[in-house]
């Protein structure tokens, strides 16, 4: 992780603590940026990076807008309908569960 620029590097610390958070059992399915902006602020670097509530929601804007945080942080939506004001959604990863099914071939 040295070599990655500081943006990936943030990027990649907000999603240890999404993953962290969404893992806790009383935290609903989806919580909104205020509520992962309180947990992000708790790592004493990211505070510093983010100071205020505005500054980590610029901060996800300008990673959306260059597609970057799509990559990181697949488990977002985004409500763009005021484009002043954005409002940032995350939700669960889906857990990926594989199922075989027999192929039912009938020959006649």
């Amino acid at each position: 992780m040295k070599n990655l620029p500081s943006e990936i590097k943030a990027l990649k610390r907000i999603k240890e603590r999404l993953d962290h958070l969404m893992s806790e059992h009383g935290t609903p399915i989806e919580i909104r940026s205020n509520t992962l902006y309180d947990s992000v602020v708790r790592e004493g670097e990211l505070k510093t990076l983010f100071p205020d509530q505005k500054a980590f929601n610029e901060f996800l804007r300008q990673q959306h807008n260059n597609g970057i945080l799509k990559q990181i942080i697949p488990n977002y939506r985004v409500d763009t309908s005021d484009y002043r004001f954005y409002q940032w959604y995350f939700h669960r990863e889906p857990e990926i569960q594989f199922t075989h099914f027999r192929n039912r071939l009938e020959i006649q």
